[in-house]
């Protein structure tokens, strides 16, 4: 292929990436209960690969360059992730130099704007991170067919011993990061444990639960019943609130009726389903336009932002809501300290229909998500340091670095284990948790590692939330898809089709519950999503899901 029309090839790619949807691939959570037996890691237990006590990668000069959008909680204290101190010490540790290119904060849309500017410069850096899975058309192996990024699979066999022994300790995590075709395009970010595969749910005001004398929910009559009281009893004028989008990566209410909000893998049959397209998904409608109808659900659910959310949440306008487990009930708890200090939460398990029944469907990720996955691109001159310093990441040393900083500066060893100085717990500088976590290690971020369990759990500082945790996991499964490949076919044919669908389906979801739509009309809708070539899509889907249990 001439360079010519390499590069048109690329913008050709690049082009039709901009047309990526929001549902291409289903929602990327799924459950990976049961898919490993290991235990998180923790200091004792991590890869027994190169441990980083030997010889520097380089002598500091090499310099990679290393393009990543920045974690927002970092910008309040550096402008570029060179000036953190983990970063610091990961060069002092490999000799290796890296220089930091990042997009400007924005949007998702503006930053995979940004990404596809790069792509299409053919100026690209030495390393990108990025979810490859959703975020280019065709995923990474057609970022290697464009000759944009490499195939890793050998380099990881010969010279990766660390993400090597980690493959073997956990072969599910392995199997979701090769390709159909058996190749290694990412070194990836994984997790397998509860504390980093569950972060959201359903929450509500436990001392309003208190001050009425009423039980946890088990299921959706006994919601109907503590928002009721909420509204006649505690003046909220907003009993549930939530941000509608939130629904997707935590699809709670819909677990009750046996479905999911998005694309899901069925937990009795195996097979890969659309939410909205099942009977089961006028129940779900029904539910939340009575609860819409009787002033229980918040009229502005649909439209409003996190600050409209925080509000009505922090004035007691609102005593139910669903959010994540860290930016959400861990900062109200503690904005509430002073303000109220009555004000507690609680977690809540994902309702059912019948007492005694356990949620199909709630929130879970899969020990590889796809993002934050670091690909080495063809212009890389230094692939084998590349290699190297991406490995050193999971290496024991790297662990460390990544998930508690710099020793004897923002962790310390004792009894053999690492535990955070009071230099994180008690920032003398009166910092968020959250930022100096973000400032001294990688555990509110992403990158190739994978987070330990302890370190994780100090994001969270309320027993609170680690009980919330244990509430959300209680369900089935996720239903969601794994991390499957798509061709370049596959993926321009879904985008098209669910470019159209998922406009639709929001629409008359909003119609529905609102009333501006009968639900008498359920199956004319039903019939108008057969005729955009829902099925088709769910097909390929299907065709996607079939090859990666092959895997």
């Amino acid at each position: 292929m001439s360079k010519v029309n390499r590069i048109l090839s690329i913008l050709l790619s690049v082009l039709l990436s901009l047309g990526v949807f929001a549902g291409c691939s289903g929602d990327k959570k799924a459950d990976g209960a049961g898919n490993s037996n290991a235990s998180s890691a923790d200091a004792n237990t991590l890869n027994n690969g190169d441990t980083g006590g030997g010889a520097k990668i380089a002598n500091g000069d090499v310099t990679l360059k290393y393009w990543l959008a920045m974690n927002p909680n970092i910008t309040a204290t550096a402008k570029d992730c060179s000036e953190l101190p983990m970063f610091r010490e990961m060069e002092k540790q490999t000799g290796v130099k890296i220089e930091f290119i990042h997009p400007s904060q924005g949007t998702a849309a503006q930053q995979l704007e940004q990404f596809n500017i790069m792509i299409a410069s053919n100026d690209l850096p030495d390393m990108i991170q990025w979810n490859w899975n959703l975020d280019f058309q065709g995923g990474p192996t057609k970022a290697a067919q464009d000759g944009i990024i490499l195939d890793l699979t050998d380099k990881i066999a010969s010279g990766a011993p660390n993400l090597t022994a980690l493959f073997e300790k956990y072969p599910i995590i392995e199997k979701q990061v090769k390709s159909d075709e058996g190749k290694i395009y990412v070194f990836p970010y994984v997790k397998d444990n509860d504390s980093t595969l569950v972060w959201a749910g359903p929450i509500m005001r436990k001392d309003w639960l208190d001050d009425l004398g009423l039980a946890l929910p088990e299921t959706m009559d006994d919601w109907t019943n503590i928002l009721t009281a909420f509204k006649n009893e505690k003046g909220a004028t907003a009993p549930l609130t939530f941000m509608d989008s939130s629904l997707d990566w935590s699809p709670c209410f819909y677990g009750a009726y046996g479905i999911s909000r998005t694309f899901y893998v069925d937990v009795d049959d195996g097979k890969a389903k659309y939410g909205p397209y099942q009977a089961a998904y006028k129940d779900v409608l029904t539910a939340l336009k009575k609860w819409f109808d009787d002033g229980l659900l918040d009229p502005d659910f649909a439209t409003q932002n996190a600050t409209a959310q925080d509000a009505k949440i922090t004035s007691g306008q609102s005593g139910a809501f669903v959010t994540s487990v860290g930016g959400g009930m861990g900062r109200y708890l503690t904005t509430m300290e002073t303000e109220n200090p009555k004000f507690d939460l609680v977690g809540v398990t994902p309702p059912v229909l019948k007492k005694g029944e356990q949620s199909k469907y709630g929130h879970r990720d899969y020990q590889y998500p796809g993002s934050g996955s670091v690909a080495i691109t063809t212009q890389c001159e230094n692939v084998d340091v590349a290699v190297k310093w991406l490995d050193y990441c999971y290496s024991e040393k790297g662990q460390l670095i990544f998930n508690y900083g710099v020793e004897n500066e923002s962790y310390v060893m004792a009894d053999g284990k690492p535990q955070f100085t009071e230099l994180v717990t008690k920032n003398p500088d009166g910092l968020p948790l959250v930022s100096v976590l973000a400032r001294y290690s990688n555990i509110p971020g992403l990158g190739p590692y994978m987070p330990i369990e302890d370190a994780a759990n100090a994001m969270y500082p309320y027993q609170q939330q680690i009980e919330a945790k244990n509430a959300w996991n209680k369900v089935k499964s996720s239903g969601a898809f794994p991390p499957v490949s798509l061709t370049t076919e596959e993926s321009q044919k879904l985008g098209t089709i669910m470019n159209e669908v998922k406009t639709y389906v929001d629409e008359m979801y909003l119609k529905f519950v609102m009333g501006q739509e009968p639900l008498s009309n359920f199956d004319q809708y039903i019939q108008t999503l057969k005729g955009m070539d829902i099925e088709e899509a769910i097909q390929i889907q299907q065709a996607a899901l079939d090859r990666y249990n092959k895997r």
